[in-house]
């Protein structure tokens, strides 16, 4: 008589754990759902994967509220959606060595600022109150927000950037506008307190000082098209990189498209405490010393913003010419 083989069920447990970290989401989903046993299983294995990504809301009449989906790698372009909910997402991220890169927000044009596109906001900030809240998780360790929506609802994006792990988090993007009722707001929060990236693109008239967080160390700010950049804003941009010693490779970027800056006072502001300027056609460079580093802080001056850029002295150009793009 031959030998019944072992059912999966009879395997040791280690083994099984082993097998289901090799399992893509969907596998993983699957066998959560043939007993108990499997779900514990499942939710003990810590999850890695590139980003979920939350979809606000679509004119698709299958999709009224909002969608989730989950993307495994940066390259890649396999992703899952139709989630029943956010517990889905979180009961697999919920394991303290599960690692989730990036979270976006994202939206249809269509329906931005429609009273359905408001209550799906609101909607998921609920939602993700209440995911916390029933699977007991204190705070989501995400390194990279991005919001691709309008937040500007008074005390949404405070929320939403309260439920992230100040420690964790190091990136946050926004792409539309942005209000100073707002920025007030996330402003107190430790999250903001500690970043140590942001970007911001499009229609603002907030001044820039308000939207640089004190930690920061990489600093965008695209196509501002209300913006009034002041002399003295730049200057004390600078000084913030080099109170700091800030580490190489830490940069600024600031474009404008409005005419609302002077190039020239923001260059002879800069000017008494450089210890070189060059100048070629399209912009000026200004050197600054890091003390007690092997680090050299350049500002860049041009007709549409100004950045900025820590380099070594040894590879001076080197850096410019890789830190330093226009």
């Amino acid at each position: 008589m031959e030998k019944p083989l072992p059912t999966w069920q009879c395997l040791p447990f280690q083994f099984k754990r082993n097998v289901v970290e090799l399992l893509d989401y969907k596998s993983r989903v699957h066998l959560s759902l043939t007993s108990k046993s499997d779900q514990e299983l499942v939710e003990s294995c810590p999850i890695n994967y590139h980003s979920i990504f939350i979809d606000l809301p679509t004119k698709n009449p299958n999709y009224p509220e909002y969608t989730i989906g989950l993307q495994e790698t940066k390259m890649s372009d396999k992703t899952y959606r139709d989630f029943p909910e956010l517990l889905a997402i979180f009961k697999l991220v919920k394991h303290p060595k599960s690692r989730i890169e990036k979270l976006d927000f994202r939206y249809c044009p269509e329906v931005d600022g429609s009273d359905d596109y408001i209550e799906a906001i609101q909607k998921l900030v609920d939602d993700l109150s209440s995911a916390m809240k029933r699977l007991d998780i204190k705070l989501i360790k995400i390194r990279h927000l991005t919001i691709y929506s309008s937040f500007d609802i008074r005390g949404l994006l405070h929320k939403i950037l309260t439920c992230f792990d100040p420690e964790t988090l190091f990136e946050i993007r926004i792409v539309p506008g942005i209000t100073l009722d707002t920025v007030s707001e996330i402003r107190e929060t430790e999250q903001w307190k500690n970043l140590k990236k942001f970007t911001l693109d499009g229609k603002h008239s907030i001044p820039i000082l308000d939207l640089f967080p004190p930690k920061c160390l990489f600093f965008q700010a695209h196509g501002l098209t209300e913006m009034v950049l002041a002399p003295e804003d730049i200057r004390r941009i600078v000084e913030s990189y080099l109170t700091r010693n800030a580490l190489y490779g830490s940069f600024f970027v600031i474009t404008i498209t409005s005419n609302e800056y002077d190039v020239d006072g923001t260059i002879q502001d800069l000017r008494r405490d450089s210890y070189e300027v060059t100048s070629e056609d399209s912009y000026t460079d200004l050197k600054f010393k890091m003390e007690d580093t092997d680090n050299v802080f350049v500002a860049r001056i041009f007709t549409a913003g100004a950045q900025g850029a820590v380099c070594t002295k040894k590879n001076l150009e080197k850096d410019m010419e890789w830190l330093l793009r226009i």
